[in-house]
């Protein structure tokens, strides 16, 4: 028996329960949007984590909140999945309020998930501007 699955274990409580990944929802969404298949229950639950900011916390698996941010954005873009439009301004509001002064996210993982959400909305700003600056300065470090 796998360890988190023992009744014991102080994460027993969180998976038995039957918890809905959004991240997984939205990217699921993305590929059946590829197959023109879009899905308005998952749609309208995706909508409702931006509009309510739950996002913000991150999930179980996925603690960073900029995993949400990227994948809706991603699914809004290049899945043409128009109806996530009303997530797009809490997601960029959130986005641009959270960068640090140095142009970061606080890691570079982070900071590229922002940075290609950015990207994806279209947004051009002093923002991210000072992102790509910020990733481009990380990698001359190593050249």
């Amino acid at each position: 028996m796998l360890q988190y699955l023992d009744p014991s274990s102080p994460y027993y409580a969180m998976l038995k329960k039957n918890n809905i990944e959004p991240n997984v929802n939205v990217d699921v969404l993305y590929a059946y949007s590829l197959r023109n298949r879009p899905q308005s229950g998952v749609i309208r639950y995706l909508n409702g984590i931006a509009e309510n900011k739950t996002f913000i916390n991150g999930t179980l698996y996925y603690p960073s909140p900029y995993v949400f941010t990227y994948l809706v954005t991603k699914a809004h873009s290049e899945g043409n999945v128009k109806e996530l439009e009303p997530s797009i301004a809490n997601i960029m509001d959130f986005i641009i309020s959270t960068q640090k002064p140095d142009g970061s996210w606080g890691n570079d993982l982070n900071t590229a998930l922002a940075t290609v959400s950015l990207l994806n909305t279209g947004y051009e700003g002093k923002p991210l501007d000072k992102a790509m600056e910020c990733i481009l300065d990380g990698q001359n470090k190593f050249s």
